[in-house]
């Protein structure tokens, strides 16, 4: 499978010179994590995430939103592919260089884009069947992650998403056992809903905000850590999910699987290489 049979064709764009307010706007109005950057004739520049912008906000909080140019917060020189590109090289980029998408380009001109979720399902669709791995959870979990409480403020644990590097944060109750988990995506959906995300970014966080426990997934699934990698990932195309969470015999959480964990496992090679982020 080539990426031109699944990519989003002519995405949304913005200039490296709008505004990381107009920028953040875009995003809320067309529900997307990741602008490419373009100048003259769809030439592409750099790459901007919400992830981005959420890392230069709680790096240099006293900046002017408003006129902050997009520029001061993108990745310049961002990976690509071509769209004749192979899902399998896709999905081992992913999960070598850890990177949210792929710009598609022709001659450095902008044609497409490509996500982590867009190739985890075709790559899980095409690849996991015919792969006999024996690898189960307690193999690719990352263990004792961090985690956050039900009644944090989400303000607070999306910072901590962007402080991390991560997209996931499992939510336990006092005994440390897991009762939800707080997606990257559907937390910053849920400020963008509510206007905060984008009040978040130009005004600072609101003492008001949004509770974890009202956006957590009170349903995670949840596995033990013989779960076999196989079966993790019938179970993310099943359910649509990005991340399941490991207990031990007692119910206790000991670990978290994403799909970059999924990535690696179908992809050894990829885990093998060293990559520079883009």
């Amino acid at each position: 499978m080539i990426l031109k049979s699944f990519m989003t064709l002519d995405p949304i764009t913005v200039g490296p010179d709008d505004s990381l307010y107009r920028a953040m706007q875009i995003m809320a109005w067309t529900v997307v994590r990741h602008l490419p950057v373009t100048v003259a004739d769809r030439e592409l520049v750099g790459i901007l995430s919400e992830r981005d912008v959420l890392a230069l906000r709680a790096s240099e909080p006293d900046l002017d939103w408003k006129s902050t140019p997009v520029s001061k917060a993108m990745r310049s020189r961002p990976q690509t592919a071509a769209p004749e590109s192979y899902l399998t090289e896709a999905a081992a980029r992913f999960a070598q260089s850890r990177i949210g998408c792929l710009p598609v380009t022709e001659k450095g001109k902008l044609v497409g884009l490509v996500t982590r979720t867009d190739v985890l399902a075709a790559e899980v669709q095409a690849s996991m069947a015919s792969v006999r791995t024996p690898l189960c959870a307690g193999d690719v979990m990352t263990r004792a992650p961090e985690t956050v409480g039900p009644d944090e403020e989400l303000d607070h644990a999306v910072e901590l998403m962007t402080e991390m590097g991560i997209r996931h944060l499992p939510v336990i109750d006092g005994e440390g056992r897991a009762i939800g988990i707080l997606d990257e995506r559907n937390a910053t959906g849920a400020l963008r809903g509510s206007g905060r995300l984008t009040n978040w970014v130009a005004e600072g966080a609101n003492s008001g905000a949004l509770r974890v426990h009202e956006v957590m997934s009170k349903r995670p699934i949840t596995i033990p850590q013989h779960e076999s990698c196989a079966s993790i990932a019938d179970l993310f195309v099943q359910f649509r999910a990005s991340a399941a969470l490991v207990n031990d015999s007692e119910g206790a959480l000991v670990g978290i699987v994403s799909y970059i964990d999924l990535l690696q496992c179908i992809r050894p090679e990829a885990a093998a290489s060293d990559a520079s982020p883009a």
